[in-house]
């Protein structure tokens, strides 16, 4: 059974998630969905618009309410330099590392790209290619430099142990990625994130949050164990047309998206050193949780 809400229920819905979340309600703005009707929202996402189009990628932004919201917000967050180094964590082959390099970023994306099964071609599109998971990264970074004259430098790799040097990024991005990771995984991430990123650079994360049922983590004692530190209110996209409740809709009903810095003095925990630095560790860790996943999908 679904629910409709009106805007009034979805800001009391956003501030139970939020204050569940050990965020008090001076850190959060609730941000009126017209935002992305606005002149600087729309020519972010004309622009990424025309990339995906080329690149016979997703061709209807419109039906991508939450992208509409979180891509502008990502880019418009905080100024860039030229020539950054930027990472899109959890990237996919979306469309918002290619429209980095176009603004003259130096862009990696970072995935698991042996799990993305969906079929792409560069003559057929998306659903109706014949190139799944790494060798689609592969082909769709041949075509985005010989089309588009644009380069993203891809690694197929565990965002929880990346083999970049230490301090490396100027900016991190992690568009509605977090929420799908394992519970045991995310502070691991976030550490590999403070080491992979430096002390005066700053990540923009988007996060999906559901208005019912079980929040994956709690964001707020997340970034106060893991030392990080939020650098402006957390702004707070509601979809207001969609339907609480209703598990089949592809959208989130709720996004919340902020800037972060890394806290100077905090240390990394050392679980996650061993967990990034033993491959036998992370092994043996990621295939008990697989397993337990398994075993609970059939109870």
């Amino acid at each position: 059974m679904t629910i409709k809400m009106t805007h009034r229920e979805i800001d009391k819905a956003i501030r139970s998630a939020i204050n569940n979340d050990s965020l008090s309600e001076d850190s959060f703005l609730i941000v009126d969905n017209d935002i992305i009707t606005t002149r600087t929202y729309l020519d972010v996402m004309q622009e990424i618009s025309n990339i995906s189009q080329r690149m016979n990628w997703v061709k209807d932004y419109d039906k991508y309410i939450a992208r509409k919201f979180e891509y502008p917000f990502a880019f418009l967050a905080t100024p860039m330099a030229k020539n950054m180094k930027v990472l899109d964590a959890g990237c996919s082959i979306d469309p918002f590392a290619p429209f980095l390099s176009s603004k003259g970023q130096m862009v990696f994306g970072v995935d698991n790209f042996s799990s993305h099964d969906v079929s792409w071609d560069p003559d057929n599109g998306l659903f109706e290619g014949r190139y799944t998971g790494w060798r689609k990264v592969q082909v769709y970074t041949e075509h985005l430099r010989n089309t588009l004259n644009i380069s993203v430098n891809y690694y197929n790799d565990d965002m929880a142990s990346t083999k970049f040097s230490d301090k490396y990024f100027d900016r991190i991005f992690c568009i509605s990625v977090l929420e799908h990771l394992p519970k045991y995984k995310v502070k691991i991430v976030f550490d590999e994130w403070r080491r992979i990123l430096a002390r005066d650079g700053l990540m923009i994360l988007t996060l999906d949050y559901v208005t019912q049922g079980v929040q994956q983590f709690n964001i707020g004692e997340t970034l106060e164990e893991v030392g990080f530190i939020l650098q402006s209110k957390v702004s707070i996209f509601g979809t207001h047309n969609l339907h609480l409740g209703n598990t089949q809709s592809e959208f989130p009903h709720i996004v919340a998206a902020f800037v972060v810095k890394p806290h100077p003095n905090h240390h990394t925990r050392q679980f996650s050193k061993i967990y990034r630095r033993n491959r036998v560790v992370k092994f043996t860790i990621d295939q008990a949780y697989k397993r337990a996943t398994q075993v609970a999908k059939r109870l």
